[in-house]
């Protein structure tokens, strides 16, 4: 459990320090204006108050393209420092400030990768002429997801959209779709996305406006409740996101704490005022609040891969770990859609083989399939005590035997060092795969040998000895030759 930073003060008499255990037998009173007063030993009133609560180790990060994904990039990297949820930001442990910059910084691949920034990005506000609309890199990043700087989303370079209830009501993301509404042109969907493509789930997570702004909105109160549980939540003035961390327990005014993402913090607003310019904005209102509580608890199993391959009247399921701490076994889950209804697959649970050290692979035969695709899959951690983990989804297009030769393009996921290459046989033949570098140097041979038609998954591990880059996995099959570009990120 997380300490919070504070200070105490104490009205009338003077005290180093308040304890509700049988060692300090204070009676409490009553409480007035966020005061609180006891009855000492003594048969003097005792008062306390908290002033200056804090979050522990809150991150400070320079803006980095885009103050949306660069607060929430701060919020996940809160998490993982904690060291509770350490897939948040890959590569170690995020850090705890990116100031002055530039770095290189793992927590800013985590916000805005390589791979968007050069398919994303033109200029500051510049929007129509993405260098590559739609992502061939993929989604790898909180801009990705939450739509920062995407022209299919209508954001221009450096913005994020989201949306609320202008009846003060929390937006979450199961509204973004009964609204009808683009998922991927909310930032606040893309939080979600995030979270479960690192391999965690939440409890929580909404849009609201905040009171004064709307009647029903989201109080002052409700954000000390939070603080006091250790949860900053993003904060969000008109045009602007922030990360908040704390407040100042006096009645008035309502203090908050944020790191802006222009300058190093901490920095003091008042709960519905306006934020002072210190960047390049004009002062602002508070508006609206993003909160995000993760599932408590959360099972610790590392994916090293999960995909899933149509076969003759039948789909077959794989995945491989690379560690498991209290894990008792998967479950796999089917959906006609991806934001549709799942169904459990399994009967039984499909005993855990690895834990905190090792991994193991494991597969699922799915043969309760019929006609053509798409069907999406996921496969569910379940830890000691019950709880459960849902990856990403994988989509299967077809069933059917392929009737031409194909090499799929790879999907780059910097969490893990095992990369799924799928490619179809329309014929039996000799198959050979390679991986080369830019340089045209062969660096991996992953298949040589005759095999039957079919679609076939191989695999690359592109551990330590495998540098940040981009590589070309070459397919020969009889005759047949492709080649595709292979992002490699870490």
């Amino acid at each position: 459990m997380k300490r919070l930073a504070k200070v105490t003060i104490v009205l009338m008499v003077f005290c180093l320090f308040l304890s509700s255990s049988a060692a300090f037998a204070l009676e409490f009173l009553y409480e007035e204006d966020g005061k609180m007063f006891y009855m000492g030993e003594t048969g003097k009133i005792i008062g306390s108050a908290k002033m200056g609560l804090i979050v522990p180790n809150p991150p400070d990060y320079k803006w980095w393209y885009g103050c949306s994904p660069t607060s929430a990039g701060m919020l996940m990297g809160y998490y993982d420092i904690g060291g509770d949820y350490p897939n948040l930001v890959a590569g170690g442990v995020a850090e705890l400030t990116t100031y002055p910059g530039p770095g290189p910084y793992i927590a800013n691949a985590a916000i805005a990768s390589s791979g968007h920034i050069a398919d994303f990005w033109v200029a500051y506000g510049n929007f129509g002429d993405d260098p590559a609309p739609g992502g061939p890199h993929g989604q790898d990043c909180l801009a990705d997801f939450m739509g920062t700087s995407q022209d299919n989303c209508s954001n221009s370079d450096g913005s994020t959209n989201f949306w609320w209830y202008l009846d003060g009501s929390p937006m979450r993301p199961q509204d973004i779709i009964d609204e009808g509404i683009d998922p991927n042109t909310s930032g606040m969907y893309g939080i979600k996305e995030y979270v479960e493509w690192c391999g965690y789930t939440y409890d929580d997570l909404y849009n609201q406006l905040i009171n004064p702004y709307a009647a029903g909105g989201f109080t002052y109160a409700q954000f000390q409740a939070e603080i006091d549980s250790c949860r900053p939540q993003l904060l969000h003035i008109e045009g602007h996101t922030m990360f908040a961390t704390g407040y100042d327990a006096a009645p008035w005014p309502q203090t908050v704490y944020v790191h802006d993402t222009w300058n190093p913090a901490p920095h003091t607003m008042q709960w519905g005022g306006i934020y002072p310019a210190v960047g390049p904005p004009a002062p602002t209102d508070h508006f609206m609040m993003t909160i995000l509580v993760f599932a408590k608890n959360p099972t610790v199993v590392q994916l090293a891969s999960f995909y899933a391959v149509g076969r003759d009247g039948h789909v077959r399921v794989e995945w491989t770990t690379a560690t498991e701490l209290n894990n008792v076994g998967f479950n796999i889950h089917r959906s006609r859609s991806e934001d549709g209804a799942r169904t459990r697959l399994n009967e039984e649970l499909i005993a855990a083989r690895g834990d905190e050290l090792k991994g193991a692979t494991y597969s699922f035969r799915d043969s309760d399939v019929a006609g053509g695709g798409p069907y999406y899959y996921w496969c569910e951690d379940v830890d000691l005590d019950g709880k459960t983990n849902m990856s990403h989804a994988v989509k299967v297009e077809r069933l059917g035997s392929p009737r031409a030769f194909r090499l799929a393009q790879s999907v780059p996921d910097p969490l893990n060092p095992v990369r799924a290459i799928e490619y179809d046989l329309a014929e039996d033949c000799h198959v050979r795969l390679e991986v080369f570098n830019a340089l045209g140097q062969r660096v991996a041979t992953l298949v040589d040998e005759y095999q039957t038609a079919g679609s076939k998954v191989a695999q690359w591990n592109v551990g330590s000895e495998v540098s940040s880059g981009a590589y070309f996995c070459k397919l020969q099959a009889g005759d047949f030759v492709e080649a595709n570009k292979v992002v490699v990120l870490k």
